[in-house]
């Protein structure tokens, strides 16, 4: 089955406003390895209409990111294309801002969204510019990608809007912190945050979330009851 639902519940949209002509790239070879892995990844967000086939007059090469547990994340080189990208000056979040809502804080959850960019469609007209050029064909991005200079900032934009008035939670991104002073608060906190992913069709990536626990980590922070500090890997 699809794993994203084609209803998408919000009107959020990723728009690519750029300055020039459209830029374009040449094939670059992959050795054999790598060619599968990002052969497998094009099927899969195929399948899944995370891309879709491209005639589009732009292009950026294929670039294949190292993941932290050392695997491939096949997405575009879109260093040309973001020079060209008018900036969105949304703001994202200053690490430090966080601990305005730990205040006499005593329990804590930290949610982590599933494959949240894949949640913003981009706008029609701008697909065209996501495109990439892999040796087995041009594909275009229906949804937002990694590696697009406006692309956090839409995030950002996005997620304000869906927490809106939740002054006991902290998003970063894909990461929420929620923070409360009993069991019973949090219990109500955290029904209503998972309300409102609900409503805007947001997924939750179980396995990297963390439920009602006394101590978290957040953003290289350890966060107690009896405040923050940097996690030693940190300092």
């Amino acid at each position: 089955s699809n794993l994203f639902p084609k209803e998408i519940k919000h009107d959020v949209k990723h728009f690519i406003e750029t300055n020039g002509r459209p830029i374009n790239a040449i094939t670059r070879q992959l050795d054999p390895k790598r060619l599968a892995i990002a052969k497998k990844e094009f099927t899969f967000m195929l399948n899944n209409e995370i891309i879709r086939p491209s005639n589009s007059q732009w292009s950026s090469p294929l670039h294949l990111a190292t993941k932290k547990d050392g695997s491939y994340r096949p997405c575009g080189d879109y260093r040309q294309l973001n020079a060209q990208t008018i900036p969105d000056r949304y703001p994202t979040p200053r690490l430090e801002d966080f601990h305005q809502i730990l205040k006499e804080t005593k329990i804590f959850s930290k949610i982590e969204l599933f494959k949240a960019y894949f949640q913003i469609p981009i706008a029609e007209e701008h697909k065209c510019k996501t495109a990439i050029i892999t040796p087995f064909g041009l594909y275009e991005f229906n949804v937002m990608s990694f590696g697009l200079k406006n692309a956090p900032a839409t995030f950002e934009r996005f997620i304000h809007e869906v927490l809106r008035g939740l002054d006991f939670v902290f998003p970063y991104l894909d990461d929420i912190l929620i923070a409360s002073k009993s069991n019973q608060e949090h219990e109500i906190h955290l029904n209503l945050v998972l309300e409102r992913l609900n409503t805007f069709g947001l997924r939750i990536n179980i396995s990297k979330s963390v439920f009602a626990v006394k101590e978290i980590k957040f953003l290289g922070y350890l966060i107690t009851p009896q405040g923050s500090r940097p996690l030693p890997d940190k300092l």
